[in-house]
């Protein structure tokens, strides 16, 4: 029966290619594809909006902070345009990944510039995506919470029930959410790309497919998540083995530089090596995962529609 299924017949294939791909190591693609994985492994932002109030610092604080707060204000805004650059980036690479998989050209540049308006696209749309689940939650919710507290004079019990009511929703809806997302980049991704489309005309071109093949499409579903969960379980044993090979010597060495001079500074020059080394590592560690699963939704696309088969 499970030969049947498109889902379970290309695990193998995807993962003889990315064995074939990885093995033996080649530099040159494994720190390329870690760079892809360093920002496409992330998924989206989130980037909450708290509301300050300096009326509730202490007085001393408050004055202490007022001289510092452009600089802070400054700071706070880097950090989200910093976050906005690094996943419309994010978005570009998927593209930049597959046609480096399809081309077995593995220059990241030479493909960035050709992928950037695609990639923006992408972003938006999940931009998009997101703010659209957002208020389909949001805006039932203010409306009951607003309601409870004129009714009730105030907040209470029902006004924070209202709250997390439409934060458990929430969380409902962040799995059709998600499947598009998985969807998106799996199949309209490598469809923008061959029919030279955006976003929704890659959705347009997916969905008949995904209709007519709907048993075959839910199996696929099905299959990513537990194959994600899988790989995932696989990545955090072998991240931790990393982590522990490269975080004991570090503790040993800092712990005695530490003895020896009694600097802080001198710690944290002495530990940022190994706190590169780590990083480096668990990059390289998401090498094959991320491989796997994009030649995994390559292959499955092609055999769903044969006219989108884009590996050779």
């Amino acid at each position: 029966m499970a030969e049947d299924y498109v889902a379970f017949g290309e695990i193998e294939p995807a993962f003889a290619r990315t064995k074939e791909l990885l093995l033996p190591f080649r530099r040159s693609i494994w720190l390329r594809i870690a760079v892809i994985a360093f920002f496409i492994g992330g998924g989206g932002i989130n980037l909450p909006s708290p509301s300050w109030s300096t009326g509730d610092m202490p007085a001393g604080l408050e004055h202490a902070v007022t001289p510092f707060l452009p600089l802070i204000i400054a700071g706070v805004v880097a950090l989200i345009l910093l976050a906005l650059l690094w996943s419309i980036i994010g978005t570009i690479l998927q593209f930049v990944f597959v046609d480096m998989l399809v081309t077995n050209e593995w220059r990241i540049l030479s493909h960035f510039s050709p992928r950037a308006g695609k990639g923006v696209r992408l972003f938006l749309f999940e931009v998009g995506l997101a703010l659209l689940l957002l208020l389909i939650v949001a805006i039932p919710a203010a409306v009951v919470f607003i309601a409870v507290i004129v009714m009730t004079g105030g907040v209470n019990i029902s006004a924070v029930v209202a709250i997390l009511a439409a934060l458990l929703i929430l969380l409902v809806l962040l799995i059709p959410g998600a499947i598009i997302q998985m969807l998106t980049i799996d199949f309209v991704v490598p469809v923008m790309i061959r029919d030279d489309c955006g976003v929704i005309g890659g959705w347009r071109s997916v969905y008949p497919v995904l209709r007519a093949e709907w048993k075959q499409a839910l199996m696929f579903v099905l299959a990513k998540i537990v194959l994600v969960i899988a790989t995932s379980i696989l990545q955090l044993i072998a991240m931790v083995i990393a982590l522990i090979i490269i975080g004991i010597p570090g503790g040993l060495v800092v712990f005695a530089g530490h003895l020896a001079l009694g600097s802080l500074l001198i710690d944290a020059v002495l530990a940022t090596p190994f706190v590169l080394a780590a990083i480096v590592a668990m990059l390289l560690v998401a090498v094959p995962v991320i491989t796997f699963h994009r030649y995994y939704g390559l292959h499955v696309l092609g055999r769903l529609a044969p006219q989108y088969a884009l590996l050779p």
